[in-house]
């Protein structure tokens, strides 16, 4: 069954279920004419977690309700930042492709893993899972390897004390 979240900042989420009949059930059990669902999922959820973006164009009909979902490979994507609105359009084009198409922001989904670098790019792009884990195995890599340096070259572990009494040597 497709569930609604309505979001409010005091009562807090509320899930709502949604009716067989709704276009959005309707969607979501056919995507597109040329994708079953299984297939929207396990794109969305490849992409995000190896690049760290998940795309979906949403074509609409013209009534201008959402008809199809359309995966993009997130490196076809290009965010086109607005002045007015944080991101305006998304550019789309193929790698060695020679045209783009801009779709309006209105009609894209960017579904991201969160980026904690926030200068250049990284405001627009998620943090792959990959290479959050990289970073972290590599962290701990250094470290073990600062402490088998320092077992090898016996660098003994010290602790520093600061008092402001004088001391006797037999209380040092």
């Amino acid at each position: 069954p497709v569930v609604a979240i309505k979001r409010n900042k005091r009562s807090g989420d509320k899930h709502v279920p949604v009716p067989d009949s709704h276009p959005l059930v309707r969607l979501f059990e056919q995507p597109n004419e040329l994708q079953p669902p299984w297939e929207l999922w396990f794109l969305t959820t490849a992409w995000r977690l190896l690049t760290g973006n998940s795309y979906w164009w949403i074509a609409r009909n013209g009534f201008k309700v959402p008809s199809e979902i359309w995966p993009l490979p997130p490196y076809f994507v290009r965010p086109i930042p607005s002045q007015k609105k944080f991101i305006g359009a998304y550019e789309v084009a193929a790698v060695f492709a020679r045209d783009s198409v801009i779709i309006p922001a209105e009609d894209v989904v960017h579904m991201r893993e969160p980026n904690i670098d926030w200068n250049g790019t990284g405001r627009f792009y998620g943090l792959p899972v990959v290479k959050s884990a990289d970073d972290m195995v590599s962290s701990v890599e250094a470290i073990i390897e600062r402490q088998f340096s320092h077992f090898k070259n016996f660098v003994p572990t010290g602790l520093h004390f600061h008092t402001e009494k004088e001391l006797t040597e037999d209380q040092l």
